[in-house]
């Protein structure tokens, strides 16, 4: 295993090799054996430079893990790429000369060369990466939101059907499930599709009157012809306190391709949405789902503002049959505890992987901490609007009743 020095490295040997976000650069010839691991959040980028040649070991394979996505990982290759069979490469490969990968070798990423060919022998499966988009933080309407009310949250997951279109371009419709998972009414939910329109609502108002109720799950369906391999993104909708939520769920359909794609959901919800003046401990639970039909192996579990998760994933409790892998009928519960001084927004990320690919779900939450000291009433925080409508109720009520019997002593 050679040692990287200010990121001047010439090849990657062995298992459980693991590069943060960076500039990796070889004079000569870059090599990849065994398994490479890039570990990174969503947004984080990797750029590899190598100044001739670069070539990948039969079964090896380059993962991802924390949230790092194929679409942020580059190689630029002074001359020629050349992939070994039943490789897995993950990133845009941008050679000089030429690119050739062998017999089942596969990238999620794009293979390019400037002056010469990329070959191809058939069995090889290239997979354009689209870079998935966390969700935006709650934010106030127009209107203007209180500072100190709960947030909205919504969570969504989508599912293509069918996964994979083997026979060439067809229909596939796309089944969408928007649920509030947070501590008030939602009004103004919407689900839309980045690739799909438009999409339509099927069910899940219960009680008709048009919000989307604390536990309420509304879906929403929408079909089109898929032509080509695709990955597309969609986004759900709600409003509460004057603040907007947003999430987002991702699936890519295969197109002349005898696989399926991986699916994963992650939902995330803090034990409270309201903490004192001055804040406190919260505990996050998080439950990660397959939505799809290929299992998932080396699931990770992330959060940007919550450590004590474990990363990659080993051993779970919820894995049934015990193969380390996540599969549709599992449920991997997970908890973090932190504390917070004021209102903060944090991003779980869950990711799997099947075929070679990767999939990833993230799933954020707010809670707020008061600005203000508030007076010790005996009230949770989430009480202090009851507490406020009951003593509102009884001044008016006190009131009431001087006036009545002002009224009768006049009388």
């Amino acid at each position: 295993m050679t040692t990287v020095l200010d990121n001047t490295i010439d090849s990657f040997s062995g298992t459980g090799y693991t590069l943060t976000p960076g500039i990796y650069k070889s004079p000569a010839q870059m090599g990849i054996t065994g398994t490479l691991t890039l570990n990174g959040s969503a947004t984080d980028v990797w750029i590899f430079q190598a100044g001739s040649t670069l070539t990948t070991a039969g079964a090896s394979s380059v993962t991802l893990t924390g949230g790092a996505q194929a679409c942020n990982v580059f190689w630029q290759v002074g001359s020629s790429a050349t992939l070994g069979s039943a490789s897995f490469l993950k990133g845009n490969i941008l050679a000089l000369t030429s690119a050739t990968l062998g017999t089942t070798a596969n990238v999620e990423g794009r293979v390019l060369a400037q002056n010469g060919a990329v070959t191809l022998d058939g069995s090889n499966i290239i997979t354009k990466a689209t870079c998935v988009v966390p969700p935006p933080a709650p934010a106030a309407s127009t209107g203007g939101g209180s500072s100190f009310a709960p947030r909205p949250l919504i969570n969504v997951t989508k599912i293509p059907s069918p996964l994979s279109l083997l026979a060439g371009p067809g229909l596939v419709t796309y089944t969408y499930v928007a649920t509030n998972i947070g501590p008030v009414t939602m009004i103004g939910p919407w689900v839309k599709d980045d690739k799909c329109s438009p999409v339509t609502y099927v069910s899940g108002d219960t009680n008709k009157n048009g919000k989307l109720s604390v536990g309420e799950a509304w879906t929403y369906t929408c079909s089109k012809i898929v032509s080509q391999t695709e990955t597309n993104t969609a986004t759900a909708h709600g409003q509460a306190n004057g603040w907007d939520t947003y999430d987002t769920a991702n699936a890519t359909v295969f197109v002349g391709v005898p696989l399926a794609p991986p699916l994963i959901h992650l939902v995330k919800t803090p034990n409270t949405f309201l903490l004192p003046f001055g804040g406190g401990a919260v505990t996050y639970s998080y439950a990660v789902t397959n939505p799809g039909t290929a299992p998932l192996s080396d699931v990770s579990i992330v959060d940007d503002k919550c450590t004590g998760l474990p990363g990659r994933v080993s051993g779970h409790p919820g894995d049934l049959n015990k193969n380390n892998l996540l599969e549709s009928n599992e449920t991997w519960q997970f908890t973090c505890l932190t504390n917070l001084t004021q209102t903060t927004t944090n991003i779980g990320t869950a990711e799997g992987h099947a075929n070679g690919l990767t999939a990833i779900d993230f799933s954020p939450a707010t809670v707020v901490v008061s600005p203000v000291k508030l007076p010790n009433t005996g009230f949770a925080p989430e009480n202090k609007n009851l507490l406020n409508i009951l003593v509102s109720a009884g001044i008016v009520a006190l009131f009431a009743s001087l006036y009545i019997a002002r009224r009768k002593r006049v009388i």
